[in-house]
C-alpha cells in the first residue's frame, strides 16, 4: 500500500502537464501603447542619409545612402563602381567593398575618414 500514494503522485503530475488548455485571454496591449514591432533592416540600409540611385552606362547604383557625407560624394563614389566588374575600388577618398547580391547584383559598403556609403550596383 506504501505504493499507492507514489502512483497518485505520478498521475497527478501527468494530468498536469499533459497542456490543460487555460482559459485566460492573452494579455491586451496597454491604452496608448501605439508601438510597432521591428522589421529587419533591407540588407543595404545602413542608415544615414537616402540619396536615390545614379545610373551608369548599362548599369544602375540604387538604394544609395550616405553616413557622413553629403549625397554628391555618395554618387560620385558610386559612380566609381563603372567598369570595375565586381572588383574593390578606390574613388573620392573611400575604399569600396563588393559583396555578391541576389539576381547578380553587387552590394558596395565604401569607407573612408568622413563617413560610410553603400549601395545595391547592377544591370539596368
Amino acid at each position: 500500500m506504501r505504493l499507492f500514494p507514489c502512483v497518485l503522485l505520478i498521475l497527478a503530475f501527468v494530468v498536469v502537464g499533459c497542456g490543460a488548455e487555460s482559459e485566460e485571454e492573452p494579455a491586451a496591449t496597454p491604452p496608448g501603447n501605439t508601438a510597432v514591432p521591428e522589421q529587419a533592416a533591407p540588407p543595404n540600409d545602413a542608415g544615414g542619409e537616402d540619396c536615390g540611385s545614379v545610373e551608369v552606362p548599362g548599369h544602375e547604383a540604387v538604394d544609395l545612402r550616405a553616413e557622413g557625407v553629403d549625397c554628391a560624394t555618395a554618387r560620385e563614389v558610386a559612380e566609381g563602381a563603372a567598369g570595375q566588374g565586381r572588383a574593390p575600388y578606390e574613388a573620392a577618398g573611400f575604399a569600396c567593398e563588393p559583396t555578391d547580391a541576389p539576381g547578380g547584383d553587387t552590394t558596395y559598403a565604401c569607407t573612408g575618414d568622413a563617413g560610410r556609403i553603400t549601395f545595391l550596383y547592377g544591370v539596368l
